[in-house]
């Protein structure tokens, strides 16, 4: 017999699987990252937006996008990516 609850709690139990990674993808980016702007050469400290990295690991490759830079607001190619993994 389904309840109201029957489908809110089967995707639940079907996405647990992916809890365990989507926290280590946030843990992991969670803290600012050191990175060598490759416009200036020299180093910064970037923020990634760790929920948003979190959220798109349970789904595939965690989307990386940077919401802070001790660089900004220099012109800015975001060439640094390709250091955040």
């Amino acid at each position: 017999m389904k309840t109201p609850l029957t489908t809110p709690v089967r995707a639940i139990t079907a996405l647990c699987p992916l809890f365990p990674l989507s926290i280590e993808v946030y843990a992991h980016f969670r803290e600012p990252k050191m990175v060598t702007c490759p416009e200036v050469g020299e180093t910064a400290a970037v923020q990634v937006d760790a929920e948003m990295a979190a959220a798109t690991a349970a789904v595939g490759v965690p989307g990386i996008r940077i919401i802070r830079c001790s660089e900004w607001p220099r012109a800015c190619g975001r060439g640094c990516m390709d250091q955040l993994s």
